[in-house]
């Protein structure tokens, strides 16, 4: 091939590498096509995985149980708690003889052995996960995230974890928004509290747990450091409720606009 098609090939090649480049760039100033390149949770695993199935995420028969609630405004969002290794061995004979086992909604949950063995346990401790943005609750490491913290859990000291999908991510309904991320997390320690961020009593037609804040602690992965420091900041600060145990933050940033100035995709952009 001649020299100067070579030459002719490869400028017409960088010129469209950076002619989408900048289109790409251009379209994210599109408030819907920014929402979701910085969610990503269009990426959606769910389609191919069932998150009913959790042995296929490295948990034994029924050591997970999931359960949804639904929000103030509506929306349904799907969340797990799984029990530590030893507590479930402990009681594993009445955990698998659960005829009924299955996604619970949070009315119903209150009443299987998984919630009965945190409600009952004044010794037992939560951690609450915040994870980052795409896929759902299961995917890539996550799991393994949940391993090492149930591996800190003691038969004097039983550590739950719970985690949970924000709304527009695997199965929970809706579509991400700042405010509406930080009410599904606040939807999630109301119920497992009885308290409401607006310091009254949750509404006594609605069942929930009565776990002390000081029980809990948030853990927030990149994104979900954002979330989890809100709502803190809104539980403790602007509600005056009782402080949580602890505050965990992996991947944190402290704005959008330096986090992008900074990122990598890969190493390549």
């Amino acid at each position: 091939m001649p020299l100067d098609l070579i030459f002719k090939k490869a400028f017409w090649s960088l010129a469209a590498a950076g002619i989408a480049y900048l289109l790409s760039i251009l379209a994210l100033t599109v408030p819907s096509i920014q929402r979701n390149a910085l969610y990503a949770h269009k990426v959606n695993p769910t389609l191919f995985q069932n998150l009913s199935d959790v042995e296929q995420f490295g948990f034994l028969h029924h050591q997970v149980q999931p359960f949804t609630l639904t929000t103030p405004d509506n929306e349904t969002i799907h969340a797990w708690h799984i029990l530590p290794l030893h507590l479930y061995h402990e009681h594993q004979e009445e955990l698998v003889d659960q005829n009924d086992f299955g996604v619970k909604t949070s009315e119903s949950v209150i009443d299987t052995v998984a919630f009965k063995l945190l409600a009952n346990d004044t010794n037992a401790h939560v951690i609450l996960n915040f994870h980052g943005n795409a896929a759902h609750l299961a995917s890539a490491w996550r799991p393994a995230v949940y391993d090492q913290q149930l591996g800190l859990s003691t038969p004097e000291r039983p550590l739950h974890v719970i985690t949970f999908d924000y709304r527009g991510f695997g199965l929970s309904t809706g579509s991400p928004t700042e405010a509406g991320l930080t009410t599904d997390a606040e939807t999630l320690l109301s119920f497992l509290t009885g308290l409401t961020p607006n310091s009254a009593p949750i509404h006594s037609a609605r069942r929930s747990l009565s776990i002390p804040p000081s029980s809990i602690i948030l853990f927030g992965q990149s994104p979900g450091t954002a979330i989890a420091t809100a709502v803190t900041h809104r539980w403790t600060l602007t509600n005056a409720l009782p402080p949580f145990k602890g505050l965990i933050l992996v991947s944190s940033f402290t704005s959008l606009p330096r986090l992008l100035d900074s990122y990598s995709f890969k190493g390549v952009t």
